[in-house]
């Protein structure tokens, strides 16, 4: 008899077949990969403390979870430690204990039951400072062994030595007095504190207590910890805003700073210029200009409210125009134009028999000499009285005169110009105008 089926009944049958297929071959294999694949058990190990050094003692605890939702027997923890290291003590936690092979068994342990083995070991003194394995594995009748996890290096290392309170004084000792040793520099040279001697003090102790941290890190071989990192940090801001403020503070004061030409004099083949510094901070001049032409100068300093006079090497000529410009090394300048002496006495001889003194003169016109005055006493001229204009010009007095003696010698033309010179007499020597 032959059976015939719609299609509709053909594709009910085929999804019943299809759903018995997967009932009876997929489930179990599904099943079973999830067993196998699911932790039987497990175990961490700690050691404390952390710094081990030679010939110490140190803690180390496993931690065991068995994790299989059925009882297990024969349960076992192996431990394995480096040669020649000992076991002091041991907890067993309930298991039977193998001192001599480090090993901890338990007939029965129940489903998700937790173990806890604790056990001391001590580290030879002749240990040489290296990392060590520490390792250990978990095994039980119906499961796949297993490594213990956690810790598996104990590093064994001699502890630096301690620095001692003495130590410690010491360096608070160096940093407070860097501090008031440096305001007490400062204060003596004007005896005020006013101008940055705080700000140095308090970068001087910062700069010295991050030396001593330094030197003492080298010598205890301490890691910087969280303190010293804030500490070199400080360092740097306090430091940094120093230099800033006391740059920024140079900065105003010399361009708040007067600088003023004061008096110039022409002495023989010189220019005495005098400045002045006006302002309330040292200042330093570095270039002299004559008549536009430079002069490098040796750094000439002059501080708050004070002056100096610079002698500058020019031949120069009298009753002439000349601008003279001084500069700062930051840019300040000052400035005069004047004529030169229009009659100079440049050099005065006095003889050898003390019977005559020479006068070397140069005059800004042609002219001739009225008279010549020796402390006031006029003097009998050897030679004629004319002047040549700018030509260094030689004339003889007759007078008696007396060594180390002081005498001021003054000059008088026709057109009114004069000038004076004040020596000390010397036999044969030549004095020139200062």
């Amino acid at each position: 008899m032959r059976i015939s089926l719609d299609p509709v009944r053909k594709k009910e049958v085929s999804m019943v077949v299809a759903i018995l297929f997967i009932l009876v071959f997929v489930l179990p294999v599904i099943s079973t990969h999830g067993e196998a694949a699911s932790p039987t058990f497990s175990a961490t190990r700690s050691i404390s403390p952390d710094d081990i050094a030679p010939g110490s003692t140190f803690n180390v605890r496993v931690i065991l979870n068995q994790n299989l939702n059925q009882n297990e027997t024969d349960f076992e923890l192996d431990e394995v430690i480096p040669t020649d290291w000992t076991v002091v003590s041991a907890d067993s936690a309930g298991a039977i204990f193998d001192a001599s092979d480090l090993k901890w068994t338990w007939k029965s342990v129940s489903a998700g039951e937790t173990k806890t083995v604790s056990y001391d070991v001590a580290v030879p003194s002749n240990s040489t400072e290296k990392g060590y394995p520490i390792s250990g594995v978990i095994t039980a009748s119906n499961a796949t062994a297993t490594d213990v996890g956690g810790v598996l290096t104990v590093t064994v290392k001699t502890p630096s030595p301690k620095i001692s309170s003495v130590g410690i004084f010491l360096a608070m000792l160096a940093v407070i007095l860097a501090f008031f040793l440096t305001l007490i520099f400062g204060w003596f040279d004007d005896h005020k504190l006013d101008k940055g001697e705080m700000r140095r003090a308090l970068a001087a102790m910062l700069v010295v207590g991050f030396t001593v941290l330094a030197v003492l890190s080298i010598i205890y071989e301490f890691e910087l910890s969280m303190i010293a990192l804030a500490y070199i940090e400080l360092t740097g801001i306090v430091v940094g805003f120093y230099f800033g403020a006391k740059t920024a503070a140079e900065k105003r004061a010399e361009a708040a700073a007067e600088i003023t030409i004061e008096n110039v004099r022409f002495p023989f083949e010189k220019v005495a210029i005098t400045i002045r510094n006006g302002g309330d901070s040292k200042i330093t001049v570095d270039r002299i200009y004559i008549n536009k032409k430079a002069f490098d100068i040796k750094n000439v300093t002059i501080g708050p409210e004070n002056f100096v006079e610079v002698p500058q090497p020019y031949e120069w000529d009298p009753k002439t125009e000349y601008k003279i410009k001084v500069a700062t090394a930051t840019g300040l300048t000052a400035e005069t134009t004047l004529l030169s002496p229009a009659i100079t006495i440049d050099q005065v001889k006095f003889d050898e028999k003390q019977e005559e003194i020479k006068l070397t003169v140069r005059s800004g016109e042609n002219t001739e000499i009225k008279e010549i005055c020796v402390n006031g006493e006029a003097a009998e001229m050897k030679n004629d009285k004319k002047i040549d204009v700018l030509k260094p010009t030689e004339k003889t007095i007759v007078r008696k005169w007396d060594p180390k003696t002081e005498y001021t010698i003054k000059i008088a033309t026709i057109s009114g110009l004069t000038d004076e010179i004040t020596a000390v007499a010397k036999k044969d020597a030549t004095i020139t105008s200062e």
